[in-house]
């Protein structure tokens, strides 16, 4: 596959229009630079068009020769957004506020660590790795700049860089991809907890007094780096994303977090999983299987020692009915996990033995 649309070179200046949309002061809140650093690369859903005003003369995409340049508060182009199905146009990226609840939510939580003892060392600095196109001999040459500090230098700052901190997520690579739309055309696996890339499928339509539309998404992802791919049904749009975030908690996604019916925000939009491929729903049931047996294990054995807990007895009933119906790949391992977390530290205290049987010694 080629290169995705939204493998854009970003620039100091395109982290500081974010932090201008959203209200940011970097040098005060460098934690919320790897979220602008997101926004700045999503992109616009399907049926969704950029508009420039044609007035407006401010050369945002310049490119930048020193740190002084980077600081000015310089008036970039007036963007607005036109849904294409509807005609109807927003000053607001339509992203935007999903990004809006991301920068509360991470706001309460810093005030939060403020107010408890420090584990391990703050990050200072506001550290981010750029490239640029080297005139001279036509390749791209990295450079790093400091939010905090102001200042720009080309040799690595050997300090954590801030854009590396959310999740360590590398940049988007979408060779990851490659052989993703034939390994789940296949209908089986010989080593299935070797596989690396899930496949889901999800689709909605849009509707306007004329015309109605629907919208189809293969979402690809994969399991060792993280990264999105979500492919748009007949078009030539293909976008390789970095990482997405959860949009209740703000963690980096991962393998145990997707199934069917899972909510997640793609391009946008908060998007439904609506169908696993075959290998993705064996996987999903490999995995499944292992964790329900370990979960009604650990309950079995703690039902021993909190016999005469009937809080307790109730609480485990409830774990064990929730969605019985429901089938595997409609299950979240995440919560199977978070589950058997729970038991594992509620058995540790009668028989941590058992506990390392049951579990391993992890």
């Amino acid at each position: 596959m080629e290169p995705s649309a939204n493998c854009k070179t970003l620039s100091p200046h395109d982290i500081y229009i974010q932090a201008e949309r959203f209200r940011v002061d970097l040098t005060k809140e460098p934690y919320l630079i790897p979220l602008l650093k997101e926004a700045a690369l999503t992109p616009l859903p399907p049926n969704w068009t950029e508009l420039i005003h044609e007035s407006d003369e401010s050369g945002a995409g310049e490119q930048r020769e020193d740190a002084e340049e980077f600081t000015q508060r310089q008036e970039h182009p007036k963007k607005r957004y036109r849904n294409d199905l509807t005609n109807e146009v927003q000053d607001m990226h339509p992203a935007d506020k999903y990004f809006a609840r991301q920068i509360k939510e991470l706001r309460r939580e810093a005030r939060d660590e403020q107010q408890e003892e420090p584990t391990e060392p703050a990050i200072t600095g506001g550290w981010m790795e750029f490239e640029t196109l080297d005139a001279a001999d036509g390749v791209m040459k990295k450079y790093y700049y400091d939010f905090v500090s102001e200042t720009l230098q080309e040799a690595h700052p050997k300090l954590p860089l801030r854009d590396r901190v959310h999740g360590n997520m590398p940049q988007a690579d979408p060779h990851v991809f490659e052989q993703a739309d034939h390994l789940h055309k296949l209908s089986m696996m010989k080593k299935l907890d070797e596989l690396e890339i899930m496949c889901f499928h999800a689709w909605w339509t849009e509707r306007t007094q004329q015309t109605t539309k629907k919208s189809l998404v293969h979402i690809y992802f994969s399991i060792p780096t993280k990264h999105f791919q979500v492919v748009l049904e007949d078009t030539e749009n293909v976008f390789t994303i970095s990482h997405i975030v959860n949009h209740t908690n703000g963690k980096v996604l991962e393998c145990w977090d997707l199934y069917v019916g899972a909510r997640i925000m793609i391009l946008g939009r908060l998007t439904t999983l609506m169908q696993a491929s075959m290998l993705t729903s064996q996987w999903l049931d490999m995995h499944h299987k292992a964790l329900q047996k370990q979960k009604e294990q650990l309950q079995t054995e703690l039902l021993k020692y909190d016999m005469h807990d009937c809080h307790g007895r109730k609480a485990l009933k409830r774990i064990d009915c929730a969605n019985p119906h429901r089938s595997a790949p409609g299950t979240s391992l995440r919560q199977l996990r978070n589950d058997i977390d729970d038991l594992k530290h509620k058995l540790s205290k009668y028989r941590p033995d058992v506990t390392r049987r049951i579990c391993g010694s992890a």
